[in-house]
This record gives structure tokens, C-alpha cells and sequence, in this order.
């Protein structure tokens, strides 16, 4: 996992060894490292909205919330049901957190909501069908979660009543990452199957499907700030077929739905993740063998 301060000055990097890292995203030096205290695997990291916290889940079943300033654990949250945490989000209001089991072994499918006022759980969301979630995102508005599932499913749930209110169905494959547009009008989803489906929230169809042009598996995705590319990632299978070092992530117009430009791992590993920093001018990049690189990119059109 890879994610962007909100100012776009560090880098934070998850590393399964134990560890999370903070780089500065202009010397790409490492500022800070961040063990994990029971010397597990970091999972996942997520910046809250201020920049002053850095959620890291681990496979030992706990989130930490790290001050960004002084590189010292403010808050430990445990997971309830005991098992490795996977995916983590803040809410953009930065008043609430959202852990997830583990994906595997468990496939428990349990979704926390953590009021980071109280550090108490005020919801716990389950899967309907028990499956293990990939990825979850709150809404711009952060009046929505959506979380996804190796079942093929995407949930949208209503962050007050903690209710379902649409259920989204890749008609092929499990969903691996699911992200919301800037603007909060559309949900892009990776599909386990090689396709990116475009959902619109206030119609609940698919308005687009990007399919990779060689239908390998999608790992993740992500909006750029303004909305206009997104970028995804695919399975390592794409090399075979491309002759390419490593796995490759496709930049996509959003309004033409093409391909606009593509980056390859350069240490011919997987590319697990993606991101996008603030300004929209630099993509990162993260690969299975703990390298994170960083891509100049072009406003608006990749």
C-alpha cells in the first residue's frame, strides 16, 4: 500500500516485514519508519484528512494512528473479532475510521466504523454473503461506504443508519479496489476478471466498463484530483503476453474511455497499488517486492 500526505510533501509506504515508511516525496528519503510494536506485517496506510495521523493496519489484528509530527503511536484499535486487518479509510471529515478483516485467510467480511473521538467501534458492518473484503472508500460526502468483496460485490452503506443501500455485482469476478471520483458521482471498481466497471451513484448502473487490453485481473485504482484519468493496475500475467518487465499500470481518459499512457514496474514485480499525489503531477506506484516509484504525469490528460 501507497498513499499521499494530504499537503503532497511524504509518501507512506506498507511494508509486509512489519514496518511503515515515511518518504519525503521531493528527496525520497525515508523521514520516519514506523515499527509495527508486535512486529507484524503492515497491511495498509491511509493519512487522515489534516495529514497529522497515519492509520497502518496490521496482520495481527490491530490498527495503529501514528502522529505524523512526532512519529509516536497516539491510538491502538484493536480488531474486535481478533483477526489481521486489511484495508483502512478515513472519512473526509476525519471523525470516523474504517478497518476490515483481513481478505484472507479469514473471509470473515466484517467492516469496523471507528469513532477516532472515543477510539470506540459505533458500527460494525458484516458482509451479507460472509465474504472477505479487498478494499473500502467513503464517499466525498462521507455520507457513504463502499466497501468490496472476493465475491464479486460491492456494497454501498449508508454511514448513519449503517444500512445497505445498493449492491453492485461485477457479473464476472471478485472486486479487488473500489474508489470513488472527486466529484462523488461515480464508483470505479477492479474487477477480479481484467475489467474496471464505472457504476453512477445516483443510478446505481454501469455507465462505462474499461477493460485492460489483455483482461488480466485489476489490482486497484484511482482517481486523479480533477477527476479526469484514472489509473489502473493489473495482474503480473500481463507480462507474458506484452513481453513487459513487470506488471502495468493503464492511465485512462475518463471522458474518451482510452488508454492515454502506461507504466511498467521497473524491478518486473507486480504493481499492488496506485496513487495519485494531491496536485495530480505525480503518480506512485508500489510493487510485492517493497519498491514504491514515483511518475510525473500530465494535469488532465496522463
Amino acid at each position: 500500500m501507497v498513499a499521499f500526505s494530504p499537503d503532497g510533501k511524504t509518501l507512506a509506504t506498507a511494508d509486509r516485514n512489519g514496518s511503515a515508511y515515511l518518504w519525503s516525496s521531493t528527496g525520497h528519503g525515508i523521514t520516519a519508519t514506523l515499527a509495527d510494536p508486535r512486529g507484524k506485517g503492515a497491511e495498509s496506510v491511509a493519512f487522515s484528512p489534516d495529514g497529522q495521523t497515519l492509520a497502518v493496519g496490521d496482520d495481527n489484528g490491530h490498527a495503529y494512528l501514528w502522529s505524523t509530527a512526532s512519529h509516536a503511536i497516539t491510538a491502538t484499535l484493536a480488531n474486535p473479532a481478533g483477526g489481521g486487518v486489511g484495508p483502512v479509510a478515513f472519512s473526509p471529515d476525519g471523525k470516523m475510521l474504517a478497518t476490515a478483516d483481513e481478505a484472507l485467510p479469514s473471509f470473515v467480511g466484517t467492516i469496523y466504523l471507528w469513532n477516532l473521538a472515543s477510539r470506540k467501534v459505533i458500527a460494525t458492518l458484516t458482509d451479507p454473503h460472509s465474504q472477505g473484503v479487498n478494499s473500502v472508500a467513503f464517499s466525498p460526502d462521507d455520507e457513504a461506504l463502499a466497501t468490496a468483496d472476493i465475491n464479486g460485490k460491492t456494497y454501498m452503506w449508508n454511514t448513519v443508519t449503517h444500512r445497505i443501500t445498493a449492491t453492485l455485482t461485477d457479473p464476472y469476478a471478485g472486486i479487488n479496489w473500489v474508489a470513488f471520483s472527486p466529484d462523488g458521482k461515480t464508483l470505479a471498481a477492479a474487477g477480479d476478471a481484467g475489467s474496471v466497471y464505472l457504476w453512477s451513484i445516483a443510478s446505481k448502473n454501469i455507465v462505462a466498463t474499461l477493460t485492460t487490453p489483455h483482461t488480466n485481473g485489476v489490482n486497484s485504482v484511482a482517481f486523479s484530483p480533477d477527476g479526469k484519468t484514472l489509473v489502473t493496475t493489473v495482474w503480473p500475467s500481463e507480462r507474458a503476453v506484452t513481453g513487459s518487465k513487470g506488471s502495468i499500470g493503464y492511465l485512462w481518459n475518463i471522458a474518451s474511455r482510452r488508454v492515454i499512457g502506461t507504466v511498467s514496474d521497473p524491478g518486473g514485480q507486480e504493481e499492488r497499488d496506485a496513487t495519485f499525489s494531491p496536485d495530480g503531477k505525480t503518480l506512485a506506484t508500489a510493487d510485492d517486492n517493497g519498491s514504491a516509484y514515483l511518475w510525473g504525469v500530465t494535469q488532465g490528460g496522463g
